[in-house]
């Protein structure tokens, strides 16, 4: 029964109190209908498809601000090196390669910024093309001759850009190994 509060508060609506038991079970049904995990199974039993990133935001967002800088110290250290060295120096780098790599980067980042199998695709391309670029910093490396009475060095520049796209190598084939699971 209800005391005479409760009747006053009810109003001229009826109030009908459950047991303690029943009133239970309704508020474990609810929350447990609309818990995410519970939602999510529902909607793949009605057939509705979920698209979900391979990556976090955080770590999209940390490969895309990388890899941009990376792509433009590429071309700023192509162009210092450039003004540096004379036309047929051996080891001085080639604006076709870099220009190239540098965009390849630039697109490997745009597809990074979708969701799902794109992502994947765009942290593979940006794992080949910074691949490609570290080879032909390797390359760079070797060529330059060494002139001791020069301080710090000729390798100095192709040294640092190696250790640079290393980084970047190991930016995108992180992402590309922790978007598999």
């Amino acid at each position: 029964m209800l005391s005479s509060a409760q009747a006053s508060l009810a109003g001229p609506c009826r109030v009908i109190p459950l047991p303690q038991s029943s009133a239970r079970q309704c508020a474990f049904r609810s929350t447990a209908l609309r818990s995410p995990k519970r939602q999510a199974v529902r909607q793949l039993r009605r057939g509705a498809r979920q698209t979900v990133a391979a990556l976090e935001s955080e770590y999209i967002l940390a490969v895309t601000q990388q890899s941009l800088l990376f792509a433009a110290v590429t071309v700023g250290e192509t162009y210092l090196s450039r003004q540096a060295l004379f036309e047929n120096s051996p080891g001085r780098p080639g604006w076709v390669t870099t220009a190239a790599g540098a965009a390849g980067v630039v697109a490997a980042v745009a597809l990074v910024q979708s969701e799902g199998a794109v992502q994947q695709a765009g942290l593979a391309l940006g794992t080949a093309v910074t691949g490609g670029l570290l080879y032909r910093s390797v390359k760079r490396f070797q060529n330059t001759p060494d002139d001791p009475a020069d301080w710090p060095g000729p390798k100095v520049w192709p040294f640092t850009a190696t250790l640079l796209t290393f980084f970047a190598v190991g930016i995108f084939g992180q992402g590309l190994a922790n978007s598999f699971g």
